[in-house]
């Protein structure tokens, strides 16, 4: 497997929710599955950036493409 750490930002974001899901459909698109969203509410009580926790499978190819591809929507 192959792990990656990702930030997600906000800044100058007026639709927050709608922004987290497109970014995390584009990790989807390239095979990346999200393991973690660390949500632990940071003491300054202002936005900061969001880490990600990605992983896929180690394999090159199509067989990691289909299997591992995540949608995500909003509700």
């Amino acid at each position: 497997m192959q792990y990656r750490i990702e930030m997600i930002t906000f800044e100058g974001q007026d639709d927050r929710p709608g922004y987290l899901v497109r970014r995390l459909n584009e990790f989807g698109k390239d095979s990346w599955r999200v393991v973690s969203v660390d949500l632990t509410p940071h003491p300054a009580f202002k936005a900061g950036p969001l880490p990600i926790l990605l992983e896929r499978p180690s394999v090159s190819g199509a067989a990691a493409g289909a299997s591992a591809l995540l949608a995500f929507r909003t509700h």
